[in-house]
């Protein structure tokens, strides 16, 4: 694979060149969260217990509070709501990278502002556990006790076991202290041998460090031009079934040809073309006018790929590897019998 040929013009290939310039051009960003969950161990099967045994009320407090063998203090609607939030923050990084968490300093801003809202949401989620925490104790004891009345247990060790579980509850300032959540921000590493080393460790470290580079360039221009093919492939397939392009993914197209203003960090050629052509695909006013440019944009990318040795996954596209084959040759063939008659 040729690096030259993938990145723009004005972007040295050198490693050192690429390597500063990598490191003025991305940062590599990850999320760190966490809570106490409010949980305590209950193994109910070591137990005898069994939900048709129990009282109408230890059958709503087993259903409700238990699970993977712990019993929960949070309703499920408030855990539900903090993995929502959770998993908004990783998909939003998710979705500002270009690859392995490295995020364009472009898109950092718009990535920082996202998460402020994020963090602010799972704040409050919080804070509304918070304000009914006593009653949710409350609650929790009484259900508590009731589960235990349907296992069959000498009643001094029924109250040790209500007395061990209660006790396995956080407080409720220990719970709302436990909350965090951060973007770990670091910057893409230069390299600079530490003093005192020898010769032969530095080396080894500079060509780490250089491997470093190039494959974070490859894999971000790599992964950008993966994600552009299939979502074309997916506008394909929904043509050749309903002779139509959804407006999900006109959607999604016009997403992706903005994001590149970001995202085509090393500003290939292929994919500042890319994001052209798929402006036009989603401004073309007929279906079957959409459907030939996604092809022929589909064919672009299938060439490319062969030059640069990159791989694709043809199954994204209704035509597989050797239907794109056929279609690459009919474009050569086209393109040589246009040359020899001097169009």
């Amino acid at each position: 694979m040729d690096l030259g040929s993938l990145c723009g013009p004005g972007i040295s290939t050198t490693v050192a060149d690429l390597g500063k310039y990598t490191a003025s051009a991305v940062v590599t960003v990850t999320a760190h969260i966490g809570r106490n969950h409010a949980t305590v161990p209950m193994p109910a099967k070591q137990l005898g217990m069994k939900a048709e045994a129990l009282s109408e009320k230890g059958k709503g407090f087993y259903a409700e509070h238990l699970g993977a063998g712990r019993l929960s203090l949070i309703p499920r609607v408030d855990e539900a709501k903090f993995s929502c939030l959770e998993g908004r923050l990783r998909r939003t990084i998710k979705q500002a990278e270009i690859y392995d968490s490295v995020i364009p300093m472009a898109a950092y801003p718009m990535l920082k502002e996202r998460f402020f809202a994020i963090e602010q949401d799972y704040r409050q989620a919080r804070d509304e556990v918070v304000a009914k925490w006593d009653a949710l104790v409350d609650e929790f004891k009484a259900g508590a006790a009731d589960m235990l009345k349907g296992v069959r247990m000498p009643q001094r060790v029924r109250n040790k076991l209500f007395e061990e579980i209660i006790g396995g509850l956080p407080s409720k300032e220990a719970y709302q202290s436990s909350f965090y959540m951060r973007l770990k921000v670091t910057a893409f590493p230069g390299f600079a041998a530490p003093d005192g080393i020898s010769p032969s460790i530095a080396a080894d470290l500079e060509k780490s460090w250089q491997d470093s580079v190039v494959s974070t360039a490859l894999a971000a221009i790599e992964t950008t031009i993966g994600q552009g093919f299939s979502l074309l492939g997916k506008a394909a397939k929904t043509y050749e079934a309903q002779e139509k392009v959804m407006g999900k993914t006109l959607n999604a197209m016009a997403r992706f040809s903005s994001d590149l203003a970001w995202k085509n960090v090393f500003q290939n050629p292929l994919l500042t073309s890319l994001g052209k052509k798929m402006k036009t695909i989603v401004d073309a006013d007929k279906a079957e006018d959409k459907a030939t440019l996604v092809e022929e944009a589909l064919v672009d990318i299938w060439a490319y790929s062969k030059e640069q040795n990159i791989v694709l996954d043809a199954s994204a596209t209704p035509f597989g590897g050797d239907g794109l084959d056929i279609m690459l040759h009919a474009r050569e063939l086209a393109h040589a019998n246009q040359m020899s008659i001097g169009i």
